[in-house]
């Protein structure tokens, strides 16, 4: 038993040790000047400060992140745009192929009608013959 009770520290030594960690912590309040800062009406009248702190870096961490999500939804629209603005001039220069008289001639060909080889011409009527 007497070698277990050299090893286990004593009540005493626990205070004292709690003692000097506390003494410790006061004069390092108390070096850095909080001393005052740190009583209990102090806090309570910083705790609308506290807050109010609180508040605007919750607000400026939410209003980044938004502005980050815009940023990338704005990115998106803008690939969007661009593609939809490829498909736009392909389809326009399909269009203006498939409109040539040549290749018009070629589709007509196909379900068995022929182009006129005499030129159109106007016809005329008079408004006094009525």
């Amino acid at each position: 038993m007497n070698e277990l009770e050299n090893i286990k520290p004593s009540n005493d030594e626990n205070q004292k040790e709690s003692s000097v960690w506390s003494q410790v912590a006061s004069d390092t309040i108390s070096l850095l000047g909080l001393g005052n800062f740190m009583k209990y009406p102090k806090v309570i009248n910083q705790v609308v400060l506290i807050l109010f702190l609180i508040t605007l870096a919750l607000s400026f961490i939410y209003n980044s992140h938004k502005a980050i999500k815009m940023v990338r939804e704005k990115d998106t629209l803008k690939a969007e745009i661009k593609e939809i603005k490829w498909e736009l001039t392909s389809i326009k220069s399909e269009l203006l192929q498939n409109s040539m008289q040549s290749d018009i001639e070629k589709q007509i060909e196909s379900i068995g009608l022929k182009s006129s080889k005499t030129p159109p011409y106007k016809i005329v009527v008079s408004k006094n013959e009525n």
